[in-house]
This record gives structure tokens, sequence and C-alpha cells, in this order.
């Protein structure tokens, strides 16, 4: 089971980093397709992090992030 990283919205690492892997390098960019760090923004360092260490620079052929949370 993967921990809750952002507690108000119950978002957990797992699913950050399967963002940030799809292309999503910033806190909003996260707020915008999970809802993480959208509440109280506790959160807001450890986003950071997880985009630091798990975002890839490599020029790769990505499929386009599913639209924003709330967007349809």
């Amino acid at each position: 089971m993967s921990i809750l990283i952002c507690v108000c919205k119950r978002v957990t690492e797992d699913e950050i980093i399967g963002w940030i892997q799809r292309g999503v390098r910033t806190v909003d960019g996260l707020g915008a397709y999970c809802d993480a760090g959208t509440g109280c923004s506790d959160c807001h360092d450890s986003l950071e992090e997880l985009i630091e260490d798990f975002r890839t620079d490599e020029v790769v052929s990505r499929p386009t992030p599913e639209a924003p949370v709330g967007s349809h």
C-alpha cells in the first residue's frame, strides 16, 4: 500500500509518481491533474521532492496526460 502524501485530498505517493512520470512537472500541475496540494498545502515540500526524484528529462514520446480533474 502506498503512503498518503496529500492527506487533505487523499492522494497517494504512487498516484503522484504516476503523474510525474506522465509529464506533470509542477505542484500546480499535480493539483490540476490529481488534486494533490490543493488543500492546506502542507504537502508541497513532499510534492517538490517527488517531482525532483521522479521526473525524467528524456526526450521520449509520451502520451499527453488526461484532462485535469474537473475539466469535463
